[in-house]
């Protein structure tokens, strides 16, 4: 690759990271590749959609960009879009037939993401377009699992409205209940139970977290 290639396709991503649509577009004319990436497998549209840069997201689609491309962690560009809350970015990535329930190396999927960040708005468009709801991580949690952990209220309310099994356990055998009674999230710990969380579920520790809130 000559270094002007190289110089455009560095530009073009620097360009899409900054949202300057014009930029993109001249870029892009002059026939730099979409596709081309960062030292960490970002591609262009890897980055637009991380900073909730719409348009570039749009126009990198129109011009081919690959929907599904992977950075060096497994990370699509849906994957970012969900964990930082770009709606109208997570909206256009599905459109153009995003994978919804795509696995990174850690099997974390975007719903995961949207779920431990609190992105509400996300999740939904997730669950719309059919997200498992249940799938688990490397270390067996589910986005119910990981908003419990993180007291995302209004997410786990979401969750457990579509379905979401309010008793699965991780691969220490905690439940979402385990984890909000962990660290005090009294609304939450209500939630579940209001859901049917089984406070009698020990984990390997063999004293359960949930046991405390008859308690509290």
């Amino acid at each position: 690759m000559d270094s002007r290639q190289i110089e455009l396709d560095g530009d073009l991503c620097e360009a899409s990271c900054a949202g300057r649509l014009p930029e993109v577009r001249s870029l892009l004319d002059r026939r730099a590749n979409v596709e081309a990436c960062n030292a960490n497998m970002y591609t262009s549209l890897h980055l637009a959609s991380s900073q909730g840069h719409h348009q570039c997201v749009e126009l990198l689609l129109d011009r081919h960009a690959n929907v599904n491309a992977r950075n060096c962690y497994g990370y699509t560009p849906l994957h970012l879009a969900s964990s930082e809350g770009h709606h109208q970015c997570v909206e256009l990535l599905l459109d153009r037939h995003a994978n919804v329930n795509a696995v990174a190396t850690n099997d974390y999927s975007p719903l995961h993401l949207a779920s431990v960040r609190g992105q509400r708005q996300c999740i939904e468009l997730l669950l719309d377009r059919r997200a498992n709801a249940d799938a688990a991580d490397q270390y067996g949690n589910t986005a119910l699992l990981l908003a419990s952990a993180e007291g995302q209220l209004q997410c786990i309310e979401l969750l457990l409205d579509r379905h979401a099994n309010v008793n699965a356990v991780d691969n220490t055998h905690s439940t979402a209940l385990h984890y909000a009674a962990r660290d005090g999230f009294l609304r939450c710990i209500e939630i579940l139970i209001d859901y049917g969380a089984d406070k009698s579920i020990e984990n390997v520790r063999e004293s359960s977290d949930a046991m405390s809130i008859d308690r509290r």
